[in-house]
């Protein structure tokens, strides 16, 4: 049902929570991963599932077998032709950040939240990154470059970095 998860979440570059919603949600998805429909009941999972997968399969001798499975199963179905099927492993990076970002920028905003105006006041001065961490929205980036990844991620942690 993970895997299926997977697949899905690659093919419509959703982060891992955004996933797990649509498989909560969708009876597509829910139908496509074997779970059923609304008559089962709810199924979910939590989103970190996804993280330890994907940790799991990259400590692993074949990391990308998932994807070879899926891969070989729309070519037996006839569903590969003219339009090619996406090698995924470029995402992994990508969506590893995605999430890491998230991490961080929840644990800030709770941590603003829970520390009341004055203290509130104080943090955010000793914040180096303009962000306001009033929204839980992944910042606008260009999540496929590198280096531009990598910069975000030392915005959040080094003090000396703008964001």
């Amino acid at each position: 049902m993970v895997a299926v998860v997977m697949v899905l979440q690659r093919l419509e570059g959703l982060s891992d929570r955004e996933a797990v919603d649509r498989f909560t949600f969708d009876a597509r998805w829910r139908y496509a991963a074997g779970a059923g429909g609304w008559d089962v009941g709810r199924a979910g999972f939590a989103h970190t599932v996804l993280v330890d997968m994907r940790e799991r399969l990259r400590r692993s001798d074949r990391p990308d077998r998932i994807f070879e499975v899926a891969f070989a199963a729309a070519r037996e179905a006839g569903l590969l032709g003219r339009r090619q099927v996406l090698d995924s492993t470029p995402l992994y990076d990508a969506v590893a950040t995605m999430d890491t970002v998230t991490l961080i920028r929840s644990a800030i905003r709770g941590l603003l939240k829970t520390a009341g105006p004055d203290l509130s006041r104080l943090l955010r001065a000793a914040l180096s990154c303009a962000d306001d961490y009033a929204s839980a929205a992944k910042p606008v980036v260009d999540w496929d470059d590198p280096a531009t990844r990598e910069a975000l991620v030392d915005s959040r942690a080094v003090t000396d970095t703008p964001c």
